[in-house]
């Protein structure tokens, strides 16, 4: 069920690209937000987390219907900007945490940890647990992965926005 779900899911964000399907797999659109789903985050129990890149989260429940949870405020969304992923804390049963990586006002991109309980967002829950020591220097390749390693500790990838705009390409680096 929950790969079924979560297959139709990342199907329905693809748009108009269209491609065969594998046996066994359809395509079904569960939830569809105007600015484009940027994120998806699996909760326990078969949930999902969706946040569209302009700063809306939305909690997603076979069967139910689709419940907004938080518009993260002062998003930027100018090229490569936005929200741009999402992780569920290894104890996200016990302390409902959730972490957002996105670009902020300044632009300065940026991890704040919310909190979930009782399938809501309290805006006031948002700790900024990292945000880069300076400016977002480019307009592109701002990365955007967040995942917890087996570790315990919260990784993030930046992409090359620390620096020059197309360092990551040079090999000398």
């Amino acid at each position: 069920m929950r790969l079924g779900f979560s297959a139709a899911f990342l199907c329905a964000v693809s748009g108009g690209i269209r491609a065969d399907l594998p046996p066994g797999f359809a395509r079904t659109a569960i939830w569809l937000s105007p600015g484009g789903v940027s994120s998806i985050a699996p909760l326990p129990g078969g949930r999902i987390l969706a946040a569209a890149l302009f700063g809306p989260i939305t909690l997603l429940e076979d069967g139910q219907p689709s419940r907004a949870l938080i518009n993260i405020p002062k998003v930027v969304t100018t090229d490569e900007h936005g929200v741009l992923g999402m992780a569920i804390d290894p104890a996200f049963e016990i302390n409902g945490y959730f972490y957002v990586l996105y670009t902020g006002a300044g632009p300065y991109n940026l991890v704040a940890r919310y909190t979930l309980a009782n399938n809501q967002v309290d805006p006031a829950s948002r700790v900024v647990i990292w945000q880069n020591p300076g400016l977002c220097p480019g307009a592109s390749h701002q990365g955007g992965g967040i995942n917890f390693g087996p570790d315990g500790n919260l990784y993030i990838a930046t992409g090359d926005q620390f620096d020059v705009p197309g360092n990551a390409q040079s090999l000398g680096n």
